[in-house]
């Protein structure tokens, strides 16, 4: 959950309490609770149960909770659990109380061309919080620097804008504006300042609709679909990297 929507409902008087767990750990590892609680974590272990993170950030497990095995598959199992230890597939980091947070998947780690290891879910996190950006998908794995598919809040640039702008009619129209560019990229430019240089998304691709369940863009938990986006908008996201720089992306068109 995005700590700014948790904050949300904390300052509603509606406190969630995040936890964390697989399939394969019987399925919980660590929870929050009353008096024990951290607004962006999913908690501490819970009772005689391990967690470690291993060298590339994975979040390790080893207890009672972690299953005996995939059905019928040794290989998958020894690949699972190795000493003991569930490797999850989870990127996270453990805080000086035990804390436990998520940060990505294993397999959505990007790695740019100058061998920086970036979490894009922490990136797309940042972004969403800003009110111009409703949805943001990072990408750049083999790439010199990141970049993002960023779907804007259209009515509140509109409002920005101003009718001394001139009238922009559609969704398409206002991601080809040069006015509506620019304030979106000043926008990305002042989020990523809370990040290292090599982090930081340098390029932007608008899209002129959100994600779509229909589009096959989203999953049936409104998750999206990152490895399909990126496939299906190809050719215009690496047009970044090759200084033609489009940055509007209408799929209807």
């Amino acid at each position: 959950l995005p700590k700014h929507l948790a904050e949300g409902f904390v300052a509603a008087g509606l406190p969630l309490f995040e936890g964390y767990g697989l399939t394969e750990s019987s399925p919980v590892i660590s929870f929050n609770y009353e008096g024990n609680h951290k607004i962006g974590s999913v908690g501490r272990a819970i009772p005689g149960v391990e967690i470690a993170t291993a060298p590339d950030g994975e979040i390790l497990t080893r207890g009672p909770h972690v299953m005996k095995g995939y059905w019928k598959d040794e290989a998958a199992t020894r690949a699972a659990i190795v000493d003991g230890w569930l490797h999850t597939g989870d990127l996270g980091r453990l805080g000086d109380e035990g804390y436990l947070t998520i940060t990505d998947r294993k397999k959505d780690l990007i790695i740019t061309s100058g061998g920086k290891n970036i979490a894009p879910s922490e990136l797309e996190r940042m972004l969403i919080r800003d009110p111009f950006i409703d949805q943001a998908v990072v990408f750049g794995d083999g790439r010199p620097f990141p970049a993002a598919l960023i779907v804007p809040d259209f009515d509140r640039l509109r409002q920005a804008l101003g009718p001394a702008h001139g009238p922009l009619r559609t969704d398409g129209d206002l991601i080809e504006d040069e006015a509506a560019l620019a304030l979106v990229r000043e926008r990305v430019d002042e989020v990523m300042q809370a990040v290292s240089q090599p982090e930081r998304v340098k390029a932007v691709l608008l899209m002129s609709r959100p994600f779509q369940l229909e589009a096959e863009e989203l999953t049936t938990t409104m998750k999206v679909r990152r490895r399909h986006v990126l496939g299906k908008f190809q050719e215009k996201l690496d047009a970044l990297y090759a200084g033609r720089r489009p940055e509007a992306c209408d799929p209807a068109s």
